[in-house]
């Protein structure tokens, strides 16, 4: 069952340790993926170890039933060729991290143990944002995503000892 949310740039959903521990949680932050909203990936959610603490935020623009991260660009040959578009991603990319920020405020979150599990637009997001600020995150999950051109090329110091989980299909 989602918790009580905080006031943060993004509208989220929260679900707390479900064991006692002492002191400040660590957290995951679920970025969900293009059409959906931050109810979706909540089954996954429950599945998390029992000390996490779930901060699932939702994406900022509306997109038919749901919200989006970004609009894509499609100038590449098609959806399978489609990058996110540089003002929106921006866009995005700050409001994650004002929202991480704002929630390790609010709840108790541990600030030494955050991490990222995203899908498709959301792993996008969370694996840009890992290559952004590393320091910020002890690790990241990203599902049926990639890795946005904007970002290929960065290697920031302390990327290397930063576990990352990518899948894309069925038998992952």
């Amino acid at each position: 069952m989602p918790g009580i949310s905080a006031d943060l740039p993004l509208e989220h959903v929260t679900i707390d340790p479900r064991t006692d521990i002492d002191g400040p949680a660590p957290a995951v932050f679920v970025l969900h993926g293009r059409g959906a909203n931050e109810e979706d990936l909540l089954p996954i959610a429950q599945r998390f170890p029992e000390e996490l603490l779930v901060v699932s935020l939702r994406a900022p623009d509306r997109l038919m039933g749901g919200y989006t991260w970004y609009e894509l660009d499609l100038s590449g040959g098609g959806l399978h060729e489609s990058q996110p578009d540089s003002e929106g991603f921006r866009r995005s990319l700050d409001f994650v991290t004002e929202s991480v920020e704002g929630a390790i405020e609010a709840y108790p979150i541990d600030p030494e143990r955050v991490d990222l599990l995203g899908f498709s637009q959301g792993a996008i997001t969370g694996l840009s944002l890992l290559l952004e600020t590393p320091a910020n995150y002890d690790w990241a999950v990203a599902l049926h995503g990639y890795l946005a051109d904007s970002h290929a090329d960065r290697r920031p110091e302390g990327i290397e000892s930063k576990p990352v989980f990518l899948a894309g299909g069925a038998n992952d």
